[in-house]
Formats: structure tokens, sequence, C-alpha cells
């Protein structure tokens, strides 16, 4: 099973996400970021798959941003050289790039494993709504409408849990049907209709 689900995961189409910063707080928004660059919010989700999906992220300028935060909040990096050490505060990174403190925000939410370079290729964050990915999304959108149309006039499946005291004739025609010389129902069958009263499977736990 787990390794269907994971098959499932790795065949999954990238979707596009676009979220808008303004006024949103810095970790809520990073949390949310984060899970659906990991695609830890689709039902195919599954560890050894990366099925996130891309996201855009707009007006990082217009984050709601404490000044205590702002001040508080320090980066700490080296330069890999001698005396390299440097520190800055929140304030001085938002101000000349407001795309770094979500970058560093998001990606610090996300596993410390090699998949974080993986997620960090598809996020992208802008100051302001000004982005070059339009095409790109409007494509996206193009391909989920002709998909949902497609599958419109798919009925919904209904499905009944019988047992060996369940007389239903239905499933046994169905299982005369295709030559079955099957008498009786073991436990737990699940029969599945397609809800217009013509049953089309069944299949046994």
């Amino acid at each position: 099973m787990a390794l269907r689900v994971a098959q499932l995961a790795a065949r999954a189409p990238k979707r596009w996400h676009v979220v808008d910063a303004s006024g949103e707080s810095l970790g809520r928004m990073a949390v949310k970021v984060a899970r659906l660059l990991s695609g830890k919010d689709k039902p195919t989700y599954h560890a050894s798959q990366t099925p996130g999906d891309y996201v855009l992220v707009l007006n990082a300028r217009h984050l709601a941003l404490s000044d205590k935060k702002l001040d508080s909040k320090e980066y700490v990096w080296h330069t890999q050289y001698a005396g390299g050490l440097k520190k800055a505060t929140m304030r001085t990174v938002f101000d000349a790039a407001p795309d770094d403190v979500v970058r560093k925000a998001v990606l610090g939410m996300l596993p410390k494993t090699k998949d974080r370079k993986r997620f960090n290729r598809s996020l992208f964050v802008f100051p302001d709504d000004v982005h070059p990915f339009a095409d790109d999304i409007e494509a996206y959108k193009k391909e989920e409408a002709e998909l949902e149309a497609a599958t419109a006039h798919i009925p919904d499946h209904v499905t009944s849990l019988l047992s060996q005291a369940d007389s239903n004739d239905k499933v046994k025609a169905l299982l005369e049907s295709v030559g079955s010389k099957v008498t009786s129902l073991p436990d737990d069958v699940i029969f599945i209709g397609d809800g217009s009263g013509n049953n089309s499977n069944n299949s046994s736990n």
C-alpha cells in the first residue's frame, strides 16, 4: 500500500499556488508555504517522494511585522573567510530585500535534508505583486479547467458493506454474469455502484 501511495505521489502533477503576504503574519504564512512546498497538503503525500507544488509569494514588502520583531531578530552567517562572522537585524535585511526574510522563514520550517534545496527551487518570492509567471499560472488554470470539464460527467460511486446474511440479488446477478460459481457472500464484501442503480464492480477485503 505504501508503495502505491509513493507511486501516486511521484506521478502527481505540480500545481501553482499564489500566496498574498499583505498583512500576513510571517510565521503562519511560512508554515502554510512550507506545507505546500513539501506536498503535505496532498492525500498522496509520501516521505520518499517530493510531490510538492510551486508556490508564488507576492507582496513580501507588506508583511505584518512588529517593531520588536524587526529589531530583536538577528540573522547570523559566516563568509567562510577568517573573521567573516556577520550579523544583521531583521529590519536591515527586510528594508534591503523583504523576499529574503520570507525565504529564510520558509526554509527554516522545512526539514534540514537535501530535499530542502528542491523545495527552495519551487519557491518564488517577490516584494510586490509584479512577477514573470503570469503565463505559467494561466496555462495551469486552463489545464485544471479542462480536466474538471473532462471528469464532470463521471458519476459519484456509492459503496455499501454486505455480509453473508445479505441476499443482495444485484450482487448475485453480477457474479453470475461474469461466470462466477460463488453462491454465498464472504464477510465484509464491498459492493460499488455508480449511484444510478447500475452496479459496476465489487471486491473483497
